[in-house]
């Protein structure tokens, strides 16, 4: 949720999906239907991960869940640092403004 805290631009009603760890088979169920649903509503899928080795499997994960249901509209947040989440991004800023 941290990417939500920081990229707060979107007025829009937003939809989240949260993972921690390892995705079920269930819960990429869940994903690609909440998928499906954001795209038939006329919505925008932002997807956010950390920049780590799990991250990125599930960038390309919801990668191949957009192309499989021919979805274009979607934007990927990944923290410019390697081995960085969102967390750590969020306490940087944090540091910053109260330096």
């Amino acid at each position: 949720m941290h990417f939500h805290t920081i990229d707060c631009t979107m007025k829009k009603k937003r939809d989240m999906f949260q993972s921690g760890g390892s995705m079920s088979d269930k819960q990429k169920g869940l994903l690609k239907g909440t998928i499906k649903k954001i795209h038939d509503q006329d919505g925008y899928v932002v997807y956010a991960f950390d920049n780590d080795e799990q991250g990125k499997k599930y960038i390309k994960l919801v990668a191949d869940l957009m192309n499989s249901e021919q979805i274009k509209k979607a934007e990927r947040g990944l923290p410019e640092k390697e081995g960085y989440d969102w967390n750590d991004i969020l306490k940087e800023q944090i540091k910053v403004q109260y330096q």
